[in-house]
This record gives C-alpha cells, sequence and structure tokens, in this order.
C-alpha cells in the first residue's frame, strides 16, 4: 500500500457561453496511517530558541520545558543541534546524535534571556548545523521560535522568506516557525515556514509552548512521504495559471510545479489552481496531467510517481453543464475563496482600512450562505462559516483596540486563515 492517496476534482464540462473562461482544478493528498515506531525515519534537527530580552520570565521556562520534551523523546538514531540567538548566536551543542541527553538538558536550563534578535543568524546557524548531518533518508528539519521582530543581520522579510526557500529548494531542509506572543512579524514567519516547507504556529500564550512543539514532534516522529512534488502540466492549450490556493506554487508556461514536502500520517495536504484564458479557446477539449513524485518512506524509501488525468469538454447546454458540476471541486472553491477574503480583510484591517475589511468579510460570508442554500454544508465549511461570523465581531472591536490586542487578533485572524487552507483543522 502506498503511503499517500490522491485524488482530484474537476468540473466535467465548461459551458462556452460564459464571457470570462476559467477553470479550477483541484488536487489533495493524504498520509497513510503511522508505521510501527520502530520503523520511523529519523530525524536530523536544529532546535533554534530566541533568547531575547522580551523572553524573559514565563516565556523562557516554557521553552526550556518544550525543548526538554524534544530531547526526551529522539532516540539515538536521531541528530539534534541545539542553539541561542539574541544580539549573537550560541552553538549550544553542535549536531550530532543523541546519545547525552542529562547534558542537553542541562545546557536548556541554563538558557537565559538577553539582548535583541538577530533571528537571520540563528536560522543560518540552524541550516549550517543541520546540513553538517544532512542526509537523504532523514527528516531534516530547523525548528525556530521567536517573540519578537528581527532588528539585526538580515531584517527585511522578503529576504528571510528567499533565504529559507533557497535552502529548502538546494539542501532539502525545512524549517518550522513558532511566533510567540503578539509582537512577532506573523506575515515573516508564516513566509518562512510555507516557503521553506515546513510549518507555521502562532503561540498566543506562553503555556501552550510545549503543547504546540509536541504537535510538530509528533508529526515528524511519524513522516511517510518525503521530497513530495506535484507537477501539473496543461501545455500548449492557451490557458495559463492565475493563482494556486493553499500552498506556495511555482507557475511556468504551461505548467505548476507544488512542493509539498514531507508528509505526516494522517496528514491531507491541498492546493487549488485557478486557470484562465485570455483568449477564446477553439478546441473541444482539454486535457490535465498531474504527476505526483514522493519517496516512500513506508516502503525502503523507493522513489514512487502517481498519475492523474483530466479531461474537459466544451458545451453550450447549460443543463449538460450544470449535471457535470463537481460538489467536491464546488466546496474547495467555496473555502478557498471565503479564506482568501478574509486574509484580505486583515490586510485592510491592519491598514485601518475597517469599511473595505468589513465589506470582504461581508463578501465572504454572503458567498458561503449562498453555497448553503444548494449544497449541504461540510464539517468544513460549517467551522469556517462560525469563524467568519466571529471575525465580523472582531472586526467591530478593533477600532477600539489596543496596540497589543489588535496585534494579537490580527495574528489569531491570520493563523485561523492559514490553518484553514493548510488543512490542519485537527490541530484547533
Amino acid at each position: 500500500m502506498p503511503s499517500l492517496s490522491f485524488s482530484t476534482a474537476a468540473n466535467a464540462l465548461w459551458l462556452d457561453s460564459l464571457p470570462r473562461q476559467e477553470w479550477y482544478l483541484y488536487f489533495e493528498i493524504q498520509g497513510a496511517d503511522a508505521p510501527p515506531s520502530e520503523q520511523r525515519v529519523p530525524l536530523n534537527l536544529a532546535l533554534v530558541l530566541d533568547r531575547s530580552g522580551s523572553m524573559q520570565g514565563d516565556k523562557i521556562a516554557y521553552v526550556r520545558q518544550a525543548a526538554a520534551f524534544v530531547v526526551d523523546h529522539l532516540g539515538a538514531e536521531d541528530t539534534l543541534a541545539l542553539l541561542q540567538y539574541d544580539s549573537v548566536v550560541d552553538v549550544l551543542s553542535p549536531s550530532a546524535q543523541v546519545r547525552d541527553k542529562a547534558a542537553l538538558k542541562r545546557q536548556i536550563q541554563a538558557i537565559e534571556a538577553r539582548n535583541k534578535t538577530n533571528l537571520s543568524g540563528g536560522l543560518l546557524e540552524g541550516f549550517t548545523q543541520a546540513g553538517s548531518q544532512k542526509a537523504a533518508n532523514r527528516v531534516n528539519r530547523v525548528l525556530l521560535l521567536t517573540d519578537g521582530l528581527a532588528n539585526k543581520g538580515v531584517t527585511e522579510p522578503t529576504q528571510l522568506r528567499k533565504l529559507a526557500q533557497d535552502k529548502f529548494r538546494q539542501e532539502g531542509i525545512g524549517v518550522s516557525t513558532f511566533g510567540v506572543g503578539a509582537d512577532f512579524n506573523e506575515v515573516m514567519l508564516m513566509g518562512l515556514a510555507e516557503y521553506g516547507g515546513g510549518n507555521y504556529y502562532f503561540i498566543e500564550n506562553p503555556d501552550q509552548i510545549p503543547g504546540i512543539f509536541q504537535r510538530e514532534l509528533a508529526g515528524l516522529l511519524t513522516v511517510v512521504a518525503q521530497q513530495t512534488v506535484l507537477m501539473i502540466s496543461f501545455g500548449d492549450t492557451g490557458l495559463r495559471c492565475e493563482r494556486v490556493y493553499g500552498y506556495p506554487g511555482e507557475i511556468s508556461e504551461g505548467a505548476v510545479r507544488v512542493n509539498f514536502n514531507d508528509v505526516f500520517a494522517g496528514e491531507k495536504k491541498a492546493v487549488l489552481l485557478k486557470l484562465v484564458a485570455d483568449a477564446p479557446l477553439t478546441q473541444e477539449g482539454l486535457s490535465f496531467h498531474a504527476e505526483l513524485k514522493y519517496v516512500d518512506a513506508l516502503a525502503g524509501f523507493e522513489s514512487t510517481t502517481s498519475h492523474k488525468t483530466i479531461g474537459i469538454h466544451r458545451t453550450a447546454d447549460q443543463q449538460a453543464y450544470d449535471q457535470g458540476l463537481d460538489p467536491k471541486l464546488a466546496e474547495q472553491i467555496a473555502l478557498f475563496l471565503v479564506v482568501d477574503w478574509r486574509e484580505q480583510a486583515q490586510n485592510c484591517a491592519d491598514l485601518r482600512d475597517f469599511q473595505t475589511a468589513n465589506a470582504l468579510a461581508q463578501q465572504a460570508r454572503a458567498y458561503l450562505e449562498g453555497y448553503f442554500s444548494s449544497h449541504a454544508p461540510s464539517e468544513e465549511l460549517n467551522r469556517l462559516y462560525q469563524e467568519l461570523l466571529q471575525y465580523e465581531k472582531v472586526l467591530e472591536e478593533m477600532p477600539q483596540m489596543n496596540a497589543h490586542m489588535f496585534s494579537s487578533s490580527s495574528k489569531a485572524s491570520r493563523y485561523s486563515s492559514y490553518m484553514r487552507r493548510s488543512k490542519r483543522e485537527e490541530e484547533d
């Protein structure tokens, strides 16, 4: 049995009388059940911890607890590097096999909060340490925790994102980011994780730090597929990809590439493509080819490829078109469009343009209500709808919020959107 299941959704027909021709294609993968613990993929981790001055008190105490948890759950086959950073970067323990857990935990207990936040320095050294023990049949991952803004070294978010993206593409080392409190740049940390092949977490209260670290580690300990890449080809059809929803996509002429990286047991990952025609099409049918490549960690790390072909045909028959609509596709279009409108609303709210923010939130709600009028609501969309109702209330309160509450609310909204489009509902 392969470690990944692979499914698609698309409408069978397109209606040639529509004024604007556009096509949505949905692709979803899901990890198989976890392997026995003795067969798990070894981990190669670099744990990079912010110990800047703002981390003092409860935050640093919970960070120590979380780091000790990671150490306790690694085995002799795993490698770990332990780093701390403020204005400078200190390698407390270079990357090596986990043998003396007591010594590692003594180093963890000695971590104290100090100065500024050289996030880029900590991240780069984390990549260096993980790279020194990198192996094809290991999960190679940097875990970066911070509670503040990058204010030393490389501080520009797009440069930091490119740094993570390059390391992921060139060396296969992913990065998961953990933002604590209300003062960090969530757009930057989210970008590091999305383009760096990892996960992003918003930790609103310090006491959540250990539990969220446990969640990430639990996934890393049950990796069933690695180097997972989805390539969708549509050739010289006169179409172009206007948008990829869900995960970052590399759009080229006639093709889209999505790098999903590691897939955990039971984990779901998905993308929705929006394709458009800039000129009227003359062909009677369109064909799309999807190729999913991955290393199957449950089958001796064999390289595996799955193929799907989607055919869509032209029609002038409205009734035939309506009968050919795919309900799964309609559901996922609703989800991704609504999540996107909510993210746009939060961008406007951050600029204090509450009128536009409210209009976008109401547009999202109206779209879902229209969908519910003709479709049975799924649990996924029901949950999103309830979040939208709550978000509209938050938008009403935002103009009167103090700076701390405003920042925290903004982060919570973006995190909720991120969780929905990355299919990580089980972590709520």
